[in-house]
């Protein structure tokens, strides 16, 4: 994906959501997950190569 939207959606996600970088990872949390479960997730940092470690950190 392009790293200008990948950019733009941890931004959106920051102000919307709470937050964690885990490894290469921006995790987001949506607090009401049960409302809306597909609202918690994960966006790479521009040019990641995240590790094997790192991707069990975000799982």
């Amino acid at each position: 994906m392009d790293s200008r939207i990948q950019s733009y959606l941890r931004l959106a996600a920051s102000g919307q959501r709470e937050t964690e970088q885990i490894g290469s990872f921006l995790a987001t949390f949506n607090r009401w997950w049960k409302v809306n479960p597909f609202l918690n997730y994960a966006i790479p940092n521009n040019n990641a190569t995240p590790t094997l470690n790192e991707v069990n950190a975000l799982r």
